[in-house]
């Protein structure tokens, strides 16, 4: 009676052991309170790209400068002390289209100058003798730009002109007597050119405030920045330094780098304090190349890790060759330097033995490639429960290995699908008439570490981000056609139409 009533009881635990809950399967490693020092990531660098359109540019110029202007005034021929001869003069100067193009640090405008004048006698010796230009003259003009910022984030244009006579213009009055037409034409081109100059230096320095939209830039550097769509993900910023890159030109854009500096770290879960906003350093000269190398610690909550494991894994059931488990629920926690993840599990083997509670699995975090994975795992059975003894399969090489193999998690999807919304959305409008433009071309996973209450892993970025400044797209291809048509000389056919004055 004694045997059989071992039996019975025996049979009564096998049978009630599958659903008996909140057992512990292992004995639960020490949770750890002590902060694990952060992962050393290098100083995140990034040069941000400034880029206006020379297209666009060459339009505005084109606008804003007079196709013609006209320039008189007052004269005399004077021998030996005495007026020979008085006149008025008149200067009309025609232009070709202004061409843009690169230089070293800057940009070269280029045009020819058409000057045709006419002089009239007004003296008692001169009366009613008039004469024109022979030949008209022809002047070649280039204004230039090798804008420069200085410390403090200023934009100086730095527009200046040069200009030579190709063909020089000449009057003599009834063939014989000099008139210094040349001066006077000369004259009336620098006061054209002067004019101009001004105006674009100030339309630089009004379009391009520089210095305000870096400021503004530099405080909203240090708000916490959402990243994340599905889940909350902050980026959080702390810039250290700014340096440029000499201004860089081609046929299309007109570029300046600035790089920054930072310290960087990612947060999922609860959204960090922003940065404490700190003054805005002085601007360093540099050789910015194009491109981010961007580091940053990612802290995963162990909440948030314990959603994903319930999320992905709760309720599948995994079979070995001595039986089967089904994941119920799970927990995540620091021992020392290993990460803990405790299963909820209903345990039972081919010959009926069950068992449910929480297994226990301590191991060091690391990545192979884009999976995060546990290595040196371990777990020990809880010789204190006497149903464990019914599932001791549980703790054989077979199912630790294949554990191991289950509790990893690929990175490689999200990273790519993170990347791809990045690189596929639009410019952002960043304020007035400017866009940032960021690709991503890699995303790197350093060595995690299991702190108190987070995982931290180091993610690195590598890519380019580029700010597009627009301040004179408003000027189409129909101003500069609207001005080639009233030009009086059409761009490379050098032919010349007199203004017609009477």
């Amino acid at each position: 009676m004694k045997v059989a009533g071992k039996r019975a009881v025996n049979l009564l635990v096998l049978s009630s052991a599958w659903f008996l809950v909140g057992c512990a399967i292992s004995t639960a490693p020490p949770r750890s309170r002590i902060a694990q020092p952060n992962p050393q990531v290098p100083i995140s660098y990034a040069a941000v790209g400034a880029k206006i359109s020379v297209p666009a540019l060459t339009r505005h110029i084109n606008r804003v400068t007079a196709p013609n202007f006209r320039s008189t005034g007052q004269g005399s021929v004077k021998k030996a002390g005495i007026t020979v001869c008085e006149y008025s003069w008149e200067v009309q100067v025609s232009r070709t289209p202004m061409l843009v193009r690169p230089i070293a640090e800057g940009l070269s405008v280029k045009s020819t100058f058409e000057i045709w004048g006419r002089v009239r006698g007004t003296g008692r010796l001169c009366k009613n003798f008039r004469e024109t230009t022979q030949p008209t003259g022809i002047a070649t003009v280039t204004l230039s730009t090798r804008p420069t910022i200085d410390p403090l984030y200023a934009l100086e244009p730095r527009f200046d002109y040069t200009w030579k006579w190709e063909r020089k213009p000449a009057i003599r009055l009834v063939k014989v007597i000099p008139i210094r037409f040349g001066t006077l034409a000369g004259e009336a081109i620098e006061k054209g050119l002067r004019k101009a100059r001004d105006q674009y230096n100030a339309d630089f320095k009004r379009e391009l405030n520089f210095q305000s939209q870096v400021r503004s830039a530099w405080t909203n550097l240090h708000s916490t920045i959402p990243v994340g769509a599905e889940q909350p993900i902050w980026l959080s910023i702390k810039p250290l330094s700014l340096h440029r890159s000499p201004l860089k030109t081609d046929t299309e854009f007109a570029r300046m780098y600035v790089g920054l500096r930072s310290k960087n770290e990612m947060v999922a879960g609860t959204k960090p304090a922003d940065q404490d906003v700190v003054a805005l350093p002085i601007l360093q000269n540099g050789t910015a190349a194009p491109g981010f190398a961007l580091t940053t610690v990612a802290r995963i909550g162990y909440q948030a890790a314990q959603d994903a494991a319930r999320q992905q894994w709760a309720g599948k059931v995994e079979r070995f060759d001595r039986g089967e488990i089904r994941f119920i629920d799970f927990r995540a926690y620091q021992s020392g330097t290993a990460l803990v993840i405790g299963t909820k599990i209903a345990a039972r083997s081919k010959i009926g033995a069950a068992v449910s509670g929480w297994l226990y699995l301590a191991g060091e975090p690391y990545m192979e490639g884009t999976v995060l994975r546990l290595r040196n795992i371990r777990y020990a059975a809880n010789t204190n429960n006497p149903v464990v003894q019914f599932a001791a399969w549980l703790f054989q090489e077979n199912v630790r290995s294949g554990l191991e193999e289950k509790l990893r998690v690929d990175l490689h999807d999200p990273l790519k699908d993170a990347t791809d919304k990045v690189n596929s959305l639009p410019p952002t409008s960043i304020g007035g008439d400017t866009a940032l433009k960021v690709q991503v071309a890699s995303i790197a996973i350093g060595t995690p570490v299991a702190d108190a209450s987070d995982l931290l892993i180091p993610i690195s970025a590598i890519g380019e981000a580029e700010a597009i400044f627009t301040p004179f797209e408003a000027t189409t291809s129909a101003d500069l056609n609207s001005f080639e048509d009233r030009s009086a000389l059409a761009q490379g056919s050098g032919a010349i139409t007199q203004p017609g004055i009477e």
